[in-house]
């Protein structure tokens, strides 16, 4: 609990437009300055609530 951003080190971003990668990617640069943790992007045809994007974190305990 208590997880901060340097904690983090693998972010999967799913998107329902692979179009939005670019966007996507700025966005994980401006947030994590380097070294940056691991990612990994999927296009999926859907996602809840009508999202766009979602992103899901892994992070280490400390």
């Amino acid at each position: 609990m208590g997880a901060r951003l340097e904690d983090v080190v693998k972010a999967t971003y799913y998107l329902i437009d692979i179009t939005l990668r670019d966007e996507a990617n700025a966005q994980f640069c401006r947030l994590w300055p380097a070294p940056r943790p691991a990612r990994t992007v999927v296009e999926v045809s859907a996602l809840p609530y009508s999202a766009v994007v979602e992103i899901d974190l892994v992070a280490r305990a400390t």
